[in-house]
């Protein structure tokens, strides 16, 4: 995981597997980043994930949940045809953010 950060947006960068093993590493990188002073964006880039486990998928939408709940927008990259989309529509989440194609 990386992060970089741009005047407002915090953009974390997975790669690899995205699954239980790294569950408790995602949240508390994502609590530490939506709590700093001056964001107002979350972006989540997926592209090089691969694979995504329903723990990937539920700290997705926890990330998701905590940047909502700081008045942050959150955006998800465009991961078609991968492993975080395949698992995004087979729920019917594409709803639940945006995606950035």
């Amino acid at each position: 995981m990386t992060v970089s950060r741009t005047a407002e947006t915090i953009s974390i960068a997975f790669v690899g597997e995205l699954d239980l093993a790294v569950e408790t590493e995602v949240a508390e990188l994502v609590e530490s980043v939506v709590t700093q002073e001056g964001v107002t964006a979350l972006h989540i880039d997926a592209t090089r994930v691969t694979f995504c486990g329903s723990s990937g998928l539920r700290s997705l939408i926890l990330a998701r949940e905590a940047a909502l709940g700081h008045q942050l927008t959150f955006a998800l990259d465009n991961t078609d045809p991968g492993p975080v989309q395949r698992l995004v529509t087979l729920f019917g989440l594409s709803g639940l953010w945006s995606m950035i194609s």
